[in-house]
């Protein structure tokens, strides 16, 4: 941020003395810092303090900056693991900086499901909806040069239908479910 110091006198004239004045940064050096010309530059740390420009006797001192940068792009909730046709997930994205604050980007993120059309979508707004295909992926979200991702995410889809007795139950206490045929496994993709 270039800054600018001028001498205002009384007759209303005024004089740009900006490459005349000293200039210092009154904060944390791991938080930026200002060069002879009056060009602060915010370094990777953080804190808060003011830019001053002295000239002759003169001083003058800008608004505080408060300098934070961001450590990272956080999504919310974590994602359920296996969703059925029609539920739906409201993901939310976090600014994370590096003072510990955090600035709520769901609106401005752009969202992208990675997975097939059938098996579900997300909108916009970061609401995820399962459709009836089935896959596996991830919901990304990305906000200028940052992007996170979920875990993936995993459509429930019945892959078969047992037809037995009604006083004889499919499956008793303690046996094991078989994986789907190798024919299904093919066309699901699995």
């Amino acid at each position: 941020m270039q800054f600018a110091v001028v001498l205002q006198y009384d007759d209303g004239t005024v004089e740009d003395v900006t490459p005349d004045a000293t200039w210092e940064w009154a904060g944390p050096a791991e938080a930026g810092a200002v060069d002879g010309a009056g060009l602060f530059t915010a370094a990777e740390g953080w804190g808060q303090g003011e830019v001053l420009a002295a000239y002759d006797r003169w001083t003058a001192a800008s608004e505080p900056l408060t300098i934070r940068n961001v450590a990272a792009l956080v999504i919310t909730p974590a994602a359920p693991a296996v969703l059925s046709a029609g539920e739906t997930v409201q993901f939310g994205a976090q600014l994370q900086f590096n003072d510990g604050s955090a600035s709520d980007v769901t609106d401005q993120a752009t969202w992208v499901w990675g997975g097939g059309e059938a098996a579900g979508s997300v909108s916009a707004a970061g609401l995820f909806t399962a459709g009836a295909g089935w896959d596996a992926a991830a919901v990304t979200a990305a906000h200028e040069q940052w992007q996170a991702s979920t875990g993936n995410l995993q459509g429930s889809q019945c892959y078969r239908l047992l037809l037995a007795p009604a006083d004889s139950p499919p499956c008793r206490r303690g046996s094991k479910r078989s994986s789907p045929p190798a024919a299904l496994q093919r066309r699901h993709g699995r």
